[in-house]
Protein backbone atom coordinates (compact mmCIF):
# COMPACT_ATOMS: atom_id res chain seq x y z
CA UNK A 1 0.00 0.00 0.00
CA UNK A 2 2.78 2.10 0.95
CA UNK A 3 4.57 2.16 -2.38
CA UNK A 4 1.21 2.78 -3.95
CA UNK A 5 -0.16 5.81 -1.78
CA UNK A 6 1.20 8.87 -4.07
CA UNK A 7 0.92 7.06 -7.54
CA UNK A 8 1.62 10.89 -8.36
CA UNK A 9 5.14 10.93 -7.72
CA UNK A 10 5.76 7.57 -9.79
CA UNK A 11 7.85 8.62 -12.73
CA UNK A 12 8.30 12.54 -11.13
CA UNK A 13 11.48 11.49 -9.06
CA UNK A 14 13.32 9.89 -12.21
CA UNK A 15 13.46 13.23 -13.38
CA UNK A 16 16.01 15.75 -12.64
CA UNK A 17 15.20 18.99 -11.10
CA UNK A 18 12.06 17.67 -9.14
CA UNK A 19 11.69 17.79 -5.87
CA UNK A 20 8.96 17.36 -2.65
CA UNK A 21 8.45 19.97 0.09
CA UNK A 22 6.19 19.15 2.69
CA UNK A 23 4.71 21.71 4.68
CA UNK A 24 2.72 21.75 8.09
CA UNK A 25 1.07 24.13 9.96
CA UNK A 26 0.00 24.06 13.70
CA UNK A 27 -2.88 26.80 13.80
CA UNK A 28 -5.37 27.50 16.81
CA UNK A 29 -8.11 25.38 14.77
CA UNK A 30 -6.45 22.06 13.82
CA UNK A 31 -3.53 20.82 10.99
CA UNK A 32 -2.95 22.44 7.36
CA UNK A 33 -0.77 19.97 5.16
CA UNK A 34 0.17 20.74 1.77
CA UNK A 35 2.86 19.09 -0.83
CA UNK A 36 4.11 20.66 -3.23
CA UNK A 37 5.79 18.60 -6.21
CA UNK A 38 8.38 21.72 -7.47
CA UNK A 39 10.49 21.13 -10.76
CA UNK A 40 13.05 24.33 -11.47
CA UNK A 41 14.90 22.78 -14.00
CA UNK A 42 12.48 24.59 -17.31
CA UNK A 43 15.32 22.34 -19.54
CA UNK A 44 13.71 19.07 -17.99
CA UNK A 45 9.62 20.01 -18.19
CA UNK A 46 9.75 18.55 -22.35
CA UNK A 47 11.70 15.22 -22.14
CA UNK A 48 10.84 12.11 -21.76
CA UNK A 49 8.20 10.20 -22.93
CA UNK A 50 5.65 11.23 -21.48
CA UNK A 51 7.32 14.01 -20.55
CA UNK A 52 7.79 15.62 -17.34
CA UNK A 53 4.80 18.59 -17.74
CA UNK A 54 2.28 15.85 -19.38
CA UNK A 55 2.93 13.61 -16.26
CA UNK A 56 2.02 16.86 -13.55
CA UNK A 57 -1.01 17.69 -16.51
CA UNK A 58 -2.51 14.65 -16.43
CA UNK A 59 -2.14 14.13 -12.47
CA UNK A 60 -3.84 17.30 -11.76
CA UNK A 61 -6.74 16.48 -14.04
CA UNK A 62 -7.45 12.93 -13.14
CA UNK A 63 -5.91 12.25 -9.63
CA UNK A 64 -7.64 13.22 -6.24
CA UNK A 65 -5.67 12.33 -3.66
CA UNK A 66 -8.34 11.03 -0.66
CA UNK A 67 -7.77 13.15 2.92
CA UNK A 68 -8.79 9.84 4.27
CA UNK A 69 -6.12 7.20 3.83
CA UNK A 70 -9.00 4.51 4.38
CA UNK A 71 -11.15 6.03 1.60
CA UNK A 72 -12.77 2.82 -0.21
CA UNK A 73 -10.68 1.73 -3.03
CA UNK A 74 -7.72 3.85 -2.45
CA UNK A 75 -5.03 4.35 -4.17
CA UNK A 76 -6.12 2.70 -6.79
CA UNK A 77 -9.55 4.67 -7.26
CA UNK A 78 -8.51 8.08 -8.31
CA UNK A 79 -12.46 9.78 -8.58
CA UNK A 80 -13.88 11.10 -5.85
CA UNK A 81 -16.20 9.49 -4.23
CA UNK A 82 -19.60 10.94 -2.73
CA UNK A 83 -19.46 11.32 0.89
CA UNK A 84 -15.84 11.36 1.41
CA UNK A 85 -13.23 14.54 1.58
CA UNK A 86 -10.66 15.44 -1.02
CA UNK A 87 -6.95 17.61 -1.16
CA UNK A 88 -7.21 20.61 -2.80
CA UNK A 89 -5.54 20.78 -5.92
CA UNK A 90 -3.28 23.79 -7.61
CA UNK A 91 -1.77 23.88 -10.78
CA UNK A 92 1.86 25.35 -10.51
CA UNK A 93 2.84 26.85 -13.63
CA UNK A 94 5.36 29.39 -12.87
CA UNK A 95 8.24 31.12 -15.30
CA UNK A 96 10.95 28.91 -13.75
CA UNK A 97 8.82 26.27 -11.87
CA UNK A 98 5.74 23.80 -12.94
CA UNK A 99 4.34 20.89 -10.58
CA UNK A 100 1.44 21.06 -8.66
CA UNK A 101 0.02 21.48 -4.78
CA UNK A 102 -2.09 19.52 -2.83
CA UNK A 103 -3.53 20.84 0.79
CA UNK A 104 -5.89 20.07 3.06
CA UNK A 105 -7.04 21.74 6.19
CA UNK A 106 -7.28 18.92 9.29
CA UNK A 107 -8.62 18.99 12.26
CA UNK A 108 -5.96 18.07 15.31
CA UNK A 109 -8.01 13.97 15.05
CA UNK A 110 -8.50 14.03 11.62
CA UNK A 111 -4.85 14.56 10.76
CA UNK A 112 -3.35 10.94 11.64
CA UNK A 113 -5.30 9.31 8.54
CA UNK A 114 -4.01 11.40 5.94
CA UNK A 115 -1.74 9.46 3.23
CA UNK A 116 0.76 12.26 3.12
CA UNK A 117 1.87 10.45 6.45
CA UNK A 118 3.17 7.34 5.17
CA UNK A 119 6.44 9.23 4.03
CA UNK A 120 7.54 8.03 6.91
CA UNK A 121 7.17 4.32 7.44
CA UNK A 122 6.61 4.07 11.20
CA UNK A 123 4.95 7.88 12.15
CA UNK A 124 2.85 8.38 15.36
CA UNK A 125 0.62 11.42 15.98
CA UNK A 126 -0.32 11.92 20.14
CA UNK A 127 -2.58 14.36 20.37
CA UNK A 128 -4.56 15.46 24.16
CA UNK A 129 -5.54 18.54 25.04
CA UNK A 130 -2.55 20.47 25.88
CA UNK A 131 0.09 18.76 23.44
CA UNK A 132 0.69 17.57 20.38
CA UNK A 133 3.92 14.91 19.32
CA UNK A 134 4.19 14.50 15.55
CA UNK A 135 7.70 11.43 15.62
CA UNK A 136 8.71 9.36 12.70
CA UNK A 137 10.29 6.84 14.66
CA UNK A 138 13.96 5.76 15.83
CA UNK A 139 15.10 5.05 12.30
CA UNK A 140 12.23 3.46 10.21
CA UNK A 141 13.46 5.58 7.39
CA UNK A 142 11.92 7.92 4.63
CA UNK A 143 10.36 5.09 2.46
CA UNK A 144 10.32 7.32 -0.80
CA UNK A 145 14.06 7.02 -1.29
CA UNK A 146 13.70 3.40 -1.36
CA UNK A 147 11.50 3.71 -4.36
CA UNK A 148 13.04 6.66 -6.07
CA UNK A 149 16.60 6.55 -6.13
CA UNK A 150 16.72 9.39 -8.11
CA UNK A 151 15.38 11.67 -5.97
CA UNK A 152 17.36 13.89 -3.66
CA UNK A 153 15.81 15.43 -1.01
CA UNK A 154 12.65 16.38 0.81
CA UNK A 155 11.95 18.99 2.29
CA UNK A 156 9.46 19.48 5.77
CA UNK A 157 8.47 22.17 7.22
CA UNK A 158 6.29 22.70 10.14
CA UNK A 159 5.23 26.00 11.16
CA UNK A 160 3.86 26.28 14.90
CA UNK A 161 1.61 29.06 16.58
CA UNK A 162 2.05 26.80 19.84
CA UNK A 163 5.15 27.13 21.42
CA UNK A 164 7.80 24.27 21.04
CA UNK A 165 8.98 22.46 24.14
CA UNK A 166 10.91 19.80 22.18
CA UNK A 167 12.37 19.39 18.76
CA UNK A 168 15.25 17.97 16.51
CA UNK A 169 14.65 20.40 13.70
CA UNK A 170 17.90 21.27 10.98
CA UNK A 171 16.55 24.84 10.94
CA UNK A 172 14.70 27.27 13.42
CA UNK A 173 13.46 30.36 12.06
CA UNK A 174 11.23 32.48 13.99
CA UNK A 175 8.29 29.88 14.82
CA UNK A 176 9.39 27.54 11.75
CA UNK A 177 10.80 24.38 11.91
CA UNK A 178 12.45 22.54 8.54
CA UNK A 179 13.90 18.93 8.28
CA UNK A 180 16.50 18.18 5.03
CA UNK A 181 15.80 14.64 4.39
CA UNK A 182 18.35 13.28 1.34
CA UNK A 183 19.16 9.72 0.01
CA UNK A 184 22.00 10.08 2.43
CA UNK A 185 20.50 10.46 5.84
CA UNK A 186 17.20 9.26 5.31
CA UNK A 187 17.28 5.47 6.91
CA UNK A 188 18.74 7.87 9.80
CA UNK A 189 16.86 11.11 9.58
CA UNK A 190 14.18 11.29 11.88
CA UNK A 191 11.36 14.29 12.57
CA UNK A 192 10.44 14.77 15.98
CA UNK A 193 8.51 17.95 17.63
CA UNK A 194 6.26 18.84 20.52
CA UNK A 195 4.36 21.88 21.37
CA UNK A 196 2.28 22.82 24.10
CA UNK A 197 -0.62 23.42 22.93
CA UNK A 198 -2.34 25.43 25.88
CA UNK A 199 0.32 28.39 25.08
CA UNK A 200 -0.02 29.83 21.52
CA UNK A 201 2.43 32.14 20.32
CA UNK A 202 -0.27 34.90 19.26
CA UNK A 203 -1.38 35.18 22.68
CA UNK A 204 1.93 35.16 24.17
CA UNK A 205 2.63 38.08 21.70
CA UNK A 206 -0.76 40.11 22.61
CA UNK A 207 0.19 39.45 26.06
CA UNK A 208 3.59 41.24 25.56
CA UNK A 209 1.89 44.21 23.83
CA UNK A 210 -0.47 45.05 26.44
CA UNK A 211 2.40 44.61 28.73
CA UNK A 212 4.58 47.22 26.46
CA UNK A 213 1.71 49.37 26.20
CA UNK A 214 0.90 49.33 30.28
CA UNK A 215 4.41 50.11 30.81
CA UNK A 216 4.64 52.92 28.35
CA UNK A 217 1.59 54.38 29.76
CA UNK A 218 3.04 54.16 33.46
CA UNK A 219 6.27 55.84 31.75
CA UNK A 220 4.00 58.87 30.04
CA UNK A 221 1.67 59.14 33.46
CA UNK A 222 5.02 59.28 35.28
CA UNK A 223 6.07 62.12 33.18
CA UNK A 224 2.85 63.80 32.75
CA UNK A 225 2.86 64.02 37.11
CA UNK A 226 6.34 65.15 36.85
CA UNK A 227 5.41 68.07 34.54
CA UNK A 228 2.32 68.62 36.85
CA UNK A 229 4.36 68.76 40.31
CA UNK A 230 7.02 70.52 38.52
CA UNK A 231 4.97 73.28 37.10
CA UNK A 232 2.84 73.13 40.50
CA UNK A 233 6.44 74.37 42.08
CA UNK A 234 7.69 76.51 40.09
CA UNK A 235 3.77 78.68 40.56
CA UNK A 236 4.11 78.05 44.33
CA UNK A 237 7.46 79.76 44.31
CA UNK A 238 6.57 82.64 41.75
CA UNK A 239 3.50 83.27 44.24
CA UNK A 240 5.53 83.38 47.41
CA UNK A 241 8.13 86.18 46.34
Amino acid sequence: MKSKILILLVGLFFLSGCEAVYNIELTNNGIKDELNINNYDVSSWNTGSPTYKTLIDNNYKDFNLAVDKNTPGYPEVYRKLPGYDYYNKVLINDSNNYGIKFSYNHNFNSYSKSPLLDFYNNISIKNNMNSLIIDTGDSSGCYLFDNYKLMDKLTINIKSNYVVSKHNADNVKDNLYTWIITKDNYKNKTVHIEVDKSHSISSIKTHKEFDKIITISLICIAIITSIFVLLTFIKVIKSNK
